[in-house]
């Protein structure tokens, strides 16, 4: 950390060198690996509840695709790591983009977006008692459902603030950084 700060010539630059090194680390790669099992969540829930919410068919599919994908999207992230891990040069290997990732990515984004659509459109309008009910919806899918799309808004909201926060500190620190280097001279 203190080599990246050294040799960045600006905050903006050392914030990036920083990221750069927190994502290459072991400890992402086991985030990574404990991401997996939101997807594979998705997939069991979305499979043990397939048939068990005609008010809005396609939430169990919903979980059950956006599942799959995240388990490859994750493990084709973790293979493209370990790929730039053993290439020589690392600052070189881990600006490389794996265009399947970009590819899964793209598509999860608008498949998020339809299970947007599904999850949020039956909000106030399901029956979660008769399951003989044309607008029943099991409780159990609908509000695992519910919950993990919120939480990606949630997650994302947490992101923009920690952003924000380091942006400010980084601004803070840089000048601080900048009166502690300039002489000060005072005029008679």
């Amino acid at each position: 950390m203190k080599e990246a700060r050294n040799q960045s010539t600006s905050t903006l630059q050392y914030a990036k060198k920083f990221f750069q090194i927190i994502v290459s680390t072991v400890a992402f790669t086991l985030m990574l690996l404990v991401l997996l099992a939101i997807p594979i969540s998705m997939i069991v829930i979305g499979s043990i509840y397939k048939g068990d919410c005609p008010r809005e068919k396609y939430i169990p599919i919903y979980l059950i695709v956006a599942g799959a994908f995240g388990v490859l999207k994750n493990i084709s992230s973790l293979f493209q790591r370990c790929k730039n891990r053993n290439e020589e040069n690392a600052e070189e290997a881990n600006s490389k983009t794996n265009p399947f990732d970009s590819l899964i990515g793209c598509f999860l984004f608008g498949w998020f977006v339809a299970g947007n659509v599904w999850i949020y459109k039956i909000y106030d309008d399901f029956d979660d008692k008769n399951k003989e009910s044309a607008d029943y919806c099991n409780p159990t899918l609908y509000y695992f459902s519910f919950w993990i799309t919120t939480a990606v808004y949630i997650f994302a909201l947490c992101m923009c603030c920690s952003m924000c926060i380091i942006g400010v500190c980084g601004a803070i620190m840089g000048n601080r950084d900048n009166n502690n280097q300039s002489p000060h001279s005072e005029e008679p």
